[in-house]
């Protein structure tokens, strides 16, 4: 789907951020933080949490999630 090489990292964010689906974002220290992604570019995301806006660079992100299973739809965009 997308050219510039972000690939499967740009459509799940891109569809997470469209849906304004809540995500769970593990960092590798461990820090466990909950929001909906507002933003994204090639080395940060922009994750609005109850606490206000974070922006937080990829290089510290172990793991992204969906909060609730489901919440972004991967049969969404049609491919196998």
């Amino acid at each position: 789907m997308e050219t510039d090489g972000g690939g499967i990292q740009n459509e799940f964010f891109n569809r997470a951020r469209k849906e304004r689906a809540l995500l769970t974002v593990f960092l590798a220290d461990g820090k466990r933080l909950l929001g909906r992604l507002r933003a994204f570019d090639k080395f940060t995301i922009l994750l609005e949490t109850n606490h206000g806006d974070h922006m937080v660079f990829k290089h510290a992100i172990a793991t992204v999630a969906p909060a609730r299973p489901g919440a972004v739809d991967d049969d969404a965009s049609g491919t196998a």
